[in-house]
């Protein structure tokens, strides 16, 4: 297990209805205790005037074959009553049950438990969702659904998501969402080119089912989710029923083989509902009673050799506030090591200054930090007395009653903390992040872009279609035919006023009093330079007037991280427009200082108008 990437189907379904079609419903017809005996005891008959009766030996024969007929046919109608019972009972139950606050519990319950399994994966049929958009997350998990949006109270429940899939946050995992047929009952996604596929088979459809079966499944795959189908290859001695025959064949005949335990119940009612095909040898899918999260299913874990073909990771690291004294001691020391910043003659010496210094910042990072522990931040809510009552819940008092008792008990923990939350609120920062939790747009992993008639889904592929759509819409044939500022079209003063100095207090508010903390490709952020700053801050206003003096930029500052951020109140998050490139630069703020002292040098002249 802890060798293979894990995946959970944690089949967290609130209804249990079987899905059948109409022909699959109709009981058979009851057999007739007389038929059994009529063709070979056939019932007395005159012959000559005379009644010819059986004999006490026929008589035997033909009450004991009744009797034996009578009772089958007895057996025969209480199970289809009770088939015929349970079907009625959760179509009821599925039609009935609304996407409301008791099914809460039970899925945020799941994520938390497949985060402490340490499950890279978690495929969620029937989930909690709500109007606006809203669902379950965990601070480890990022969100897929097959449905980009649910708005409309009044039809919440024919749109909202039946299935969702949740990967954890992390570098060693590169996720892909695949586009398919519409339908809000069938998810696809890559991780690590291992391809995907959570369905829910809702009861009386056969959608799902039709669309499995036509799948001709790539190596590498795996499928999985609740079909609601009965065969004996899932569960030996069951009935086939419900288009489980044509799962079982066709998981034969393509090679994506059952998985699963054959008979090991994955729901309460004692049944193999929850299936899981693969075709990747050696994975396999067992049933985890221990990890019951209140649901009427039991949670799945597949296990999977290996991890696919992982991403290339870039190192990343994070210095902790325990270390920031010894950053700045590194720093200390670096600075050290460097030639006076007056020295600097050329451009040329100007650029290796910069990339010297960037390298220092590199290494005195790497040297006080640590790896960012990404996707490992479990539910802030999830206490004490959560873990608690859920064991009490399964070992002690395995009832109905139990079972609410632990609902309220996790709804409980989640209102006190974000309670809790509100209450803590400071000053005015902390009010304006709460408050903006009621604007939040859905965190749900962005969907394929759709650009010029192509749809493109892998991550690499989309960061290069969104770079082309909004930052190369122009060239060269865009730009201007001369130059304004060349004395033979120019007509304003003879020259802009421009300082080459800065104080010291302007390079420190610039630098470090801003608000801005989004770090760029050298990882430097304000809350570093500030730790070293009484080190490092005069050398970098020594650079800085360099840098004027010079009229030059150094090159490795100018390389950006451009960050694709979704518009607030675009829906339709698969066109380019919906996106805006955020552009992070490295830890220099020169530009910052440099439009600061620009404004405070340059007059009014006169081809603008001053509006104070």
């Amino acid at each position: 297990m802890t060798q293979g990437a894990k995946a959970t189907a944690t089949h967290r379904n609130v209804t249990a209805a079987h899905d059948a079609r109409t022909a699959d419903r109709s009981p058979p017809t009851t057999p007739d205790p007389r038929a059994r005996t009529a063709g070979t005891h056939p019932a007395p008959q005159r012959v000559n005037g005379t009644i010819v009766r059986p004999t006490k030996k026929q008589l035997r024969i033909i009450r004991t074959q009744g009797a034996r007929a009578a009772k089958e046919a007895r057996t025969q109608e209480a199970a289809n009553a009770q088939i015929q019972k349970e079907d009625k009972a959760r179509n009821n139950n599925s039609r009935k049950r609304p996407a409301t606050e008791p099914t809460a519990p039970n899925h945020t319950t799941a994520l938390q438990l497949a985060h402490e399994q340490g499950c890279d994966i978690v495929c969620i049929q029937e989930p909690w969702v709500e109007t606006g958009t809203k669902t379950q997350n965990h601070p480890a998990y990022e969100c897929s659904s097959p449905v980009e949006s649910w708005n409309n109270p009044d039809t919440v429940l024919e749109e909202r998501p039946r299935v969702l899939t949740y990967t954890r946050k992390t570098t060693r995992l590169r996720v892909c969402r695949h586009r398919t047929i519409p339908s809000r009952d069938i998810l696809w996604i890559s991780v690590n080119d291992i391809k995907i596929l959570n369905v829910y088979r809702a009861p009386g459809t056969d959608e799902v089912v039709d669309y499995v079966i036509s799948l001709a499944p790539h190596p590498g795959t795996i499928i999985g989710g609740d079909f609601n189908a009965y065969h004996h290859t899932f569960e030996p001695g069951v009935d086939n029923r419900y288009r489980g025959e044509e799962i079982a064949e066709w998981a034969a005949t393509t090679g994506a083989a059952f998985i699963g335990e054959p008979g090991v119940a994955t729901h309460a009612a004692g049944h193999v509902l929850d299936l899981t095909f693969s075709n990747i040898p050696f994975t396999r899918t067992v049933v985890r009673a221990d990890l019951d999260n209140g649901s009427d299913h039991l949670p799945l874990i597949t296990t999977i050799p290996g991890r696919g073909t992982p991403p290339p990771e870039r190192q990343l690291y994070h210095v902790p506030d325990g270390n920031l004294e010894r950053f700045a001691g590194l720093m200390r020391t670096a600075v050290m090591t460097l030639p006076d910043v007056q020295s600097i003659r050329s451009p040329k010496e100007l650029d290796e200054y910069a990339a010297t210094l960037t390298k220092l910042f590199d290494a005195a990072i790497e040297a006080a930090g640590h790896p960012p522990r990404q996707g490992q931040r479990g539910a802030p809510w999830w206490t004490v007395e959560c873990a608690r009552e859920r064991h009490r819940w399964l070992k002690e008092d395995r009832t109905p009653e139990g079972r609410k008792r632990f609902q309220n008990t996790v709804r409980q923990a989640k209102r006190k903390y974000w309670t809790q939350i509100i209450d803590e609120v400071k000053d005015d920062k902390d009010l304006y992040r709460i408050v903006g939790w009621h604007k939040l747009e859905p965190r749900l992993k962005s969907p394929p872009l759709q650009t010029d008639g192509v749809t493109i889904e892998d991550p690499l592929e989309k960061a290069e279609a969104l770079r082309r759509a909004l930052l190369d819409r122009f060239d060269p044939s865009d730009d201007l035919e001369y130059d304004p500022l060349d004395p033979q079209h120019w007509h304003g003063c003879e020259r802009i006023p421009w300082s080459t100095s800065l104080s010291e207090e302007e390079t420190e508010h610039n630098t470090i009093r801003v608000s801005s903390t989004s770090p760029g490709k050298d990882q430097v952020t304000v809350r570093l330079l500030k730790a070293c700053w009484q080190h490092v801050g005069p050398l970098i206003h020594g650079l800085y007037c360099k840098c004027l003096h010079l009229n030059h930029f150094p090159t490795v500052w100018k390389t950006a991280e451009v960050v694709m951020l979704p518009k607030g109140g675009k829906r339709d998050k698969s066109s380019p427009r919906s996106w805006r490139p955020i552009a992070l630069l490295s830890h220099s703020r020169l530009e910052s200082s440099a439009t600061s002292t620009w404004g405070r040098h340059l007059d009014a002249p006169p081809w603008t108008s001053w509006h104070p």
